[in-house]
């Protein structure tokens, strides 16, 4: 994130764009600056893990990464059907109200 907002800065500091385009830039390091208050990661009603039971990965994009090429592919799945209809019992049962309102 903080390489696309040095690039938006140089864009800034360039002064070869629109208004518009300029203010609209200002406006996202208003957001940032205020620490993304309007627009939280995960709604809070949603946040159900305890905080020591989250895993972070931190990568970047200059990593070297183990890729598995069998797993970008399609695999026919007949069963997908009754598999979906699971994975939505199971969604219905951990967000409850929440998912009712979002189907």
């Amino acid at each position: 994130m903080n390489a696309i907002f040095e690039k938006f800065r140089n864009i800034l500091h360039d002064g070869q764009i629109e208004r518009r385009v300029q203010y609209t830039i200002e406006k996202l390091f208003n957001v940032r600056k205020q620490a993304f208050k309007q627009n939280p990661g995960v709604i809070p009603e949603l946040d159900l893990i305890e905080e020591q039971d989250k895993i972070t990965h931190n990568i970047s994009l200059d990593d070297e990464f183990l890729c598995e090429d069998n797993l970008n592919m399609f695999k026919f799945d007949p069963s997908y059907k009754e598999k979906e209809s699971q994975w939505d019992e199971i969604k219905k049962e951990i967000l409850g109200e929440y998912y009712n309102t979002l189907g």
